[in-house]
């Protein structure tokens, strides 16, 4: 198990193997945490234009501002954090305390209000917001710690493993939760069906923070005034550190890039469902299929990280995925078994993005600490997630601008024009993304041997 260090974010930490409670418990937070990120992902926006029945532009605008704004308190979050002592240890009184406030906030993003269309458009937003701040306050802490438990490239990747495993699996509770959520007949009964899936996950959510909370007692101890340890880093060591962290800035574009483009499939694969297939209901089926396949993936892609390395291993995600996509755009059949077998292998093959690049993310801590001499754990996640919630916000923005620029018009017929359209922005925008994130990992040379070496040096400077 790894040992925790004293103060603030510069402690080294422990470079022993956790436990599998440890392992399943930080995973397990991140399926409460999923809850309300893939749902927001996968359907917040459908939600804003077919039951709040805001215009789709004006749905993408609220869509991306409280994601920015969330990117944003990351970092200021992570500052905070790498400040904090208390008695419960510095990351974790962030899971215990931020945890109900993120699930009550929760329940007004997928609130209708009774109000008239300007009115709904600012509850929206501001709703928004609010939980944005919120989901920041147990986000950053709960990924820092993640630094904070182990050195070990290895063991990161297995925690890695399973907190995608777990993200997984929320992503298929909640495709699976599409269908009753859309039963209902009209706007009015969509958005109290709503409403209860949102109670309920925000009851999840809770549960599995706290069990992480409770797992990781002793790994996070704070400390202040530590003869032992070095304070922790001030702003200037933080913008420092990431002048020079070279990796950090090609993982940073590579995230934003990824992030913002490859989930446009799943978003749109909603509207494919209701619109290009006249079945509505299906997009619980397809959403299924394709979350199924990323979990099914991720044991194929932490051991292909053994043994080719974090940044290969995406890469070969990557590749793959552009390959299938294709295949999906020229497939003109709309065989359901088909295309949920296709969703299925899409699901497989792209579901390495999200495991590599956490699993690539808390080596970044070492390789800044190696270059500048200051550790700085929580500061890194809040410039990562940053990227990762802009880039978020941004892709769901885009897809609201597009489905405007094409003609769409929410619960009308559709043109064939605009069906076409559809199908084009399902494939050709993650086609792109997919693409970049291919090339940009040519120059990322932070390899396990590499970080292996930073560590033991690390280590040797401590002593």
């Amino acid at each position: 198990m790894g040992a925790a260090g004293g103060a603030g974010g510069s402690a080294a930490p422990g470079d022993g193997r956790l436990s599998w409670v440890q392992r399943i418990a930080f995973g397990g937070a991140d399926l409460g945490k999923n809850m309300f990120w893939s749902s927001m992902t996968m359907f917040w926006l459908f939600f804003l234009t077919d039951v709040l029945e805001i215009p789709p532009a004006t749905a993408g605008l609220i869509f991306l501002i409280p994601l920015v704004w969330d990117g944003i308190t990351d970092p200021a979050m992570g500052y905070i954090a790498d400040r904090t002592y208390t008695r419960w240890g510095k990351y974790r009184p962030y899971l215990l305390f931020g945890a109900p406030v993120c699930a009550l906030t929760f329940l007004l993003v997928f609130f209708k209000p009774p109000l008239g269309p300007t009115g709904t458009v600012y509850f929206a937003l501001a709703a928004g917001l609010l939980f944005r701040t919120a989901y920041t306050v147990i986000d950053t802490p709960h990924n820092a710690l993640m630094a904070r438990a182990t050195s070990s490239s290895h063991e990161r990747s297995l925690l890695a493993g399973s907190r995608m495993f777990f993200a997984a699996m929320a992503a298929l509770v909640i495709s699976l939760a599409v269908y009753p959520v859309l039963m209902g007949e009209g706007a009015a009964e969509e958005a109290e069906r709503f409403l209860v899936f949102a109670a309920a996950g925000g009851a999840v959510c809770v549960t599995m923070v706290w069990f992480c909370f409770f797992a990781f007692r002793g790994t996070d101890v704070a400390r202040r005034g530590d003869p032992n340890q070095p304070p922790p880093p001030s702003i200037g060591d933080i913008a420092h550190m990431l002048a020079s962290n070279h990796m950090l800035w090609i993982v940073f574009a590579a995230t934003a890039v990824g992030v913002m483009l490859l989930p446009l499939f799943g978003k749109t694969l909603i509207y494919f469902a209701k619109y290009n297939l006249g079945d509505d209901k299906w997009a619980s089926v397809g959403l299924t299929a394709f979350s199924l396949g990323a979990a099914l993936s991720i044991p194929a892609w932490v051991l292909l990280s053994h043994r080719i390395g974090k940044s290969r291993a995406l890469q070969a995600s990557a590749a793959l995925t552009v390959l299938m996509l294709l295949i999906f755009y020229f497939n003109p059949s709309t065989d359901r078994t088909l295309l949920m077998s296709l969703l299925l292998v899409q699901g497989f093959l792209g579901g390495g993005f999200n495991v590599l690049v956490w699993a690539m993310a808390p080596d970044l801590v070492e390789y800044g600490e190696w270059k500048t001499g200051k550790r700085v754990e929580a500061g890194v996640f809040g410039f990562f997630t940053l990227s990762v919630k802009v880039a978020v916000g941004v892709g769901g923005s885009l897809l609201g601008f597009l489905l405007g620029a094409i003609g769409f018009v929410a619960n009308r017929p559709q043109s064939p024009e605009v069906l076409a359209n559809i199908k084009l922005i399902m494939c050709a925008v993650p086609i792109a993304g997919a693409a970049i994130v291919f090339v940009l990992l040519f120059f990322y040379k932070l390899d396990h041997a590499m970080h292996r070496r930073i560590t033991e040096e690390l280590a040797a400077r401590r002593k």
